[in-house]
């Protein structure tokens, strides 16, 4: 019985542990958006309107929901067509911070949809 007591609160210690960590890396992540990223994506996620008529993609969209986070990275990385590539600029921390941050966008926009209904 003690070690199902003990093996059931290191789980739980263990996913508090988790959900202590996706939220510092949101918060890194959030703190290098702010920093690298809104000049182009404003702070819902959306195209600036210059970043728009060049094609910068609204993170939150669908598109971007179905990308996979490494596709993310490789396009925060080496940047794409307008995007300048961050590899040389941001150490891969905060690249793996910002994918966990740019998730957000869309998981708030299905929240505010849900409360909408």
């Amino acid at each position: 019985m003690a070690l199902l007591f003990l093996l059931s609160g290191s789980l739980c210690f263990g996913a508090a542990q988790e959900n202590h960590n996706a939220a510092a890396l949101e918060s890194q992540g959030r703190v290098t958006y702010q920093q690298s990223c809104t000049p182009c994506h404003d702070t819902l996620g959306f195209p600036t309107p210059a970043a728009k008529s060049i094609g910068a993609p609204d993170l939150g969209s669908p598109a971007v929901r179905k990308l996979t986070d490494a596709q993310i990275r490789k396009q925060i990385s080496d940047g794409g067509k307008y995007m300048p590539p961050f590899k040389s600029t941001l150490s891969t921390d905060q690249i793996n911070a910002l994918v966990v941050y740019v998730r957000t966008f869309a998981k708030e926009r299905e929240q505010n949809q849900k409360t909408a209904k």
